[in-house]
């Protein structure tokens, strides 16, 4: 009999170790969960301290590219509340709010509950300049994404595209695709010359919004012609800020 109490005693001990390593901070799939792994790690809801802005924001980002912010203190008519478009590729977030325009950001993931956001600005030339970092720190008790989830978007550019773009004086076909990024070719300049590349891109509203890492962000408005052509115009910023229409030129879908 004692062999057996103490035999039992032991399995018991055993069951409440595995149980105990197996729940963590609430199951093992948490305890084994690394944000760092995930493609875009901004799913879910967010809270940060927003220097340019002078107020804390909070973000709900969604794998549709959208997402929804609200503004701490400023009435919803204000601007307070409201949505916008996103992206994230490798460390860079593009993000779209019709009162702001485009903005670039580097981010770092710090821990699972953590995410340090640097705000980006670039040169004439294309050189990148980092400005403030903010870290956005998870809101407790919301819901925690733990797995791989690409975007999923649904758009009107998402195809093969050719156009001659004005700004860059070449003919140029794109390959947008539903997770955000976009293959881009100029026939006839060699790849090591910037012939051949890959960025990413939003699309919100009537505007769509493009990153390229040697060129930076550029802003469009755009309207689709037909089945086959969105004619697409370049926004530009004027003394005052405020983008302005530029350049327009047909894309043509590719068949």
């Amino acid at each position: 009999m004692k062999r057996f109490l103490s035999l039992l005693a032991m399995l018991l001990i055993c069951a409440m170790a595995l149980s105990a390593c197996g729940t963590g901070n609430g199951s093992g799939n948490e305890t084994a969960f690394n944000l760092s792994d995930l493609s875009n790690p901004f799913i879910g809801e967010w809270q940060s301290e927003i220097p340019s802005a002078n107020t804390t924001l909070t973000f709900n980002y969604k794998a549709d590219g959208t997402f929804d912010y609200e503004m701490a203190g400023v009435p919803a008519d204000q601007g307070g509340k409201g949505t916008g478009g996103y992206v994230v590729f490798e460390n860079i977030q593009i993000s779209w709010l019709d009162f702001e325009g485009a903005a670039a950001y580097t981010f770092e993931v710090v821990d699972n509950n953590t995410i340090n956001v640097t705000e980006l600005e670039f040169g004439e030339n294309g050189e990148k300049v980092s400005g403030n970092t903010s870290p956005f720190t998870r809101i407790e008790g919301s819901t925690v994404n733990t797995k791989d989830i690409p975007f999923n978007l649904n758009n009107d550019f998402i195809g093969k595209w050719q156009s001659e773009i004005p700004s860059a004086d070449a003919v140029l076909i794109f390959d947008f695709k539903a997770d955000g990024t976009f293959d881009f070719e100029m026939p006839g300049v060699p790849e090591d010359q910037g012939g051949k590349g890959v960025g990413c891109y939003i699309v919100y509203g009537d505007k769509q919004v493009s990153y390229l890492d040697f060129e930076g962000v550029a802003s469009y408005s755009f309207k689709v012609a037909d089945a086959d052509t969105i004619d697409v115009t370049e926004l530009e910023p004027n003394e005052n800020g405020e983008l302005v229409p530029g350049n327009t030129a047909p894309f043509v879908r590719v068949k």
